[in-house]
């Protein structure tokens, strides 16, 4: 008997993200390969970012340098953030499957400044149980 469904976070529950955000880059000059490299081929950000062992700083800073652009480590999650949109079928999903009684669950393997960012623009917690808001929140 099925009693949870998961979904992923990034491509699922929010689309457009990763594509919009490249673009950006490449509207500000940065060419579209270098952003790709940096942005989702790196070891940087595949092998240390994504897991735990480089900080949003550190990922963020050492990517603006690369793409050699002028901006802070707050204004490049913000481009990244801002291209990011709701998949409003899925939402309905989600709430039709708990309506009729199945938990839900969002995972993914996102690095701390998007799922922070998106927790921040769409409070994406807001849809958690109350025990999960009240452990991962701070108000």
């Amino acid at each position: 008997m099925i009693k949870a469904i998961t979904f992923d976070l990034d491509g699922v529950y929010f689309v457009n993200g990763k594509t919009n955000f490249i673009r950006a880059l490449v509207n500000l000059g940065v060419p579209e390969e270098k952003t790709k490299l940096v942005f989702l081929q790196s070891d940087q950000m595949n092998k240390f970012y994504k897991t735990g062992k480089m900080s949003d700083k550190g990922y963020w800073s050492w990517a603006i340098k690369e793409w050699g652009l002028n901006m802070t480590v707050e204004a490049i999650i913000r481009l990244l953030i801002n291209g990011y949109e709701i998949n409003p079928q899925v939402v309905r999903t989600v709430k039709q499957l708990r309506k009729n009684g199945y938990k839900t669950l969002i995972c993914s393997n996102n690095f701390p400044a998007r799922v922070n960012g998106l927790q921040h623009m769409f409070s994406l917690m807001k849809l958690a149980p109350r025990s999960l808001q009240k452990r991962y929140l701070k108000n």
